[in-house]
C-alpha cells in the first residue's frame, strides 16, 4: 500500500469529502472564469473510492465533477498548473480489481476532464517497482517527481531502494534525473522555481522518520541540515515563497495527531526559523497536503 493510503482510506470512512483543497486563479487559462477549488471527493463511488471535482470558488455548494469517478478509480492528490488550465494527479488506474497492486501513476488532463495523459507510470513485478512519492509543478509547463525505485536480488534476495528528484514534460516525455537528489522526495517547487522543499532521508532521523530539506535548483545542491525532522511529508509553498507549510504527523500511539507545521524564511538572510505549530490538533484529526490560499493569508 501505498505510505498515504493509509490516512486516505482512514477519511474515506468519516467524510465523502477528502481535504485537500487547491485554490488557483484560473482566468488566465478560462478567459476570465471565476477562481477554481479542485478537490478529492468519493460521493459519487459506493466503493469509497475517490475522484476529482472542481467548482467556482464563489459556487462551492455545487461541484462539477471534472472527471466522472467511474473513469478515474482511484486518486491519491490533486494539484492545479500555475496557470489553472491543467490538473496532475496520483491515480490508481487497476483499483477495484483483482490485479490491483495498490500503485499510483501521474496523470494530467485539462479541467474539462479531457486530454487526459499518463505523465510518469507506476510499476510493479515480483523483483522491482517504481512507485512515486509526491509531484510539484514546476512553472505551466513541468513537473518535479519523487520517484522510489525498490528491487530485489533473486539470488541473495538482497533489497535495493533508491529515491530521487525527475522532471518531466507536462504532457509526457522524456523525464530527467535532477542532479544530486539522491535521498529526496515529496517535491515542492517554489513559486520563483528556484528551490524545492523535499523530505530527505536524513541520516540522524530516528526510523521511519525523515527531515524537510531545500534544493538549490541552479546549484543543484542539497541544503547541509534539515530544517525539520519528524513523520511529516506533503511541503507547500507560500505564493511569495518565504513560508513552507507542511504536514506532521504528532501522535504517539496508533491514532492520527497530524498537524501542519510552518518555517519561515528571512528574505534578508535567506535564514529559516524553527517549525511552528501552525494548525494544531487534538483527538484523532488528519491534516493532508495544505495549501497556501491565493492571498497567502490562510492555509
Amino acid at each position: 500500500m501505498h505510505p498515504r493510503r493509509h490516512a486516505v482510506a482512514a477519511l474515506a470512512l468519516a467524510s465523502v469529502t477528502a481535504s485537500p483543497l487547491v485554490v488557483t486563479d484560473s482566468a488566465a487559462a478560462a478567459g476570465g472564469a471565476d477562481s477554481a477549488v479542485v478537490y478529492l471527493s468519493d460521493a459519487d463511488n459506493p466503493d469509497g473510492l475517490f475522484g476529482i471535482y472542481a467548482a467556482p470558488e464563489n459556487d462551492l455548494a455545487h461541484p462539477h465533477p471534472v472527471l466522472a469517478t467511474g473513469d478515474m478509480n482511484d486518486v491519491e492528490a490533486v494539484k492545479l498548473s500555475p496557470d489553472g488550465g491543467l490538473v496532475a494527479f496520483l491515480v490508481d488506474t487497476k483499483a477495484g480489481s483483482p490485479t490491483d497492486t495498490g500503485d499510483y501513476s501521474l496523470q494530467v488532463m485539462s479541467l474539462s476532464g479531457l486530454d487526459r495523459y499518463t505523465v510518469v507510470a507506476a510499476s510493479h513485478t515480483a523483483t522491482a517497482s517504481t512507485l512515486i512519492n509526491g509531484f510539484s509543478w514546476d512553472g505551466s509547463s513541468r513537473l518535479v517527481v519523487g520517484v522510489v525505485q525498490a528491487s530485489i536480488d533473486p539470488s541473495t534476495n538482497s533489497p535495493t531502494t533508491t529515491t530521487d528528484l525527475r522532471e518531466v514534460g507536462r504532457l509526457g516525455g522524456a523525464v530527467t534525473v535532477l542532479p544530486n537528489t539522491s535521498g529526496l522526495s515529496d517535491p515542492a517547487v517554489s513559486f520563483d522555481g528556484s528551490t524545492i522543499a523535499a523530505t530527505y532521508q536524513d541520516p540522524d532521523a530516528p526510523r521511519g522518520q525523515v527531515g524537510l530539506r531545500t534544493y538549490d535548483v541552479q546549484s543543484g545542491t542539497v541544503s547541509a541540515s534539515s530544517l525539520d525532522i519528524g513523520d511529516l511529508a506533503e511541503p507547500s509553498w507560500s505564493h511569495d515563497d518565504t513560508r513552507i507549510v507542511y504536514a506532521k504527523d504528532t501522535s504517539t500511539n496508533a491514532s492520527s495527531h497530524t498537524s501542519l507545521e510552518v518555517v519561515t524564511r528571512d528574505v534578508s538572510t535567506g535564514a529559516w526559523s524553527a517549525p511552528a505549530d501552525l494548525v494544531p490538533v487534538t483527538g484523532s484529526v488528519v491534516n493532508e497536503n495544505p495549501t497556501f490560499a491565493a492571498n497567502d493569508k490562510s492555509v
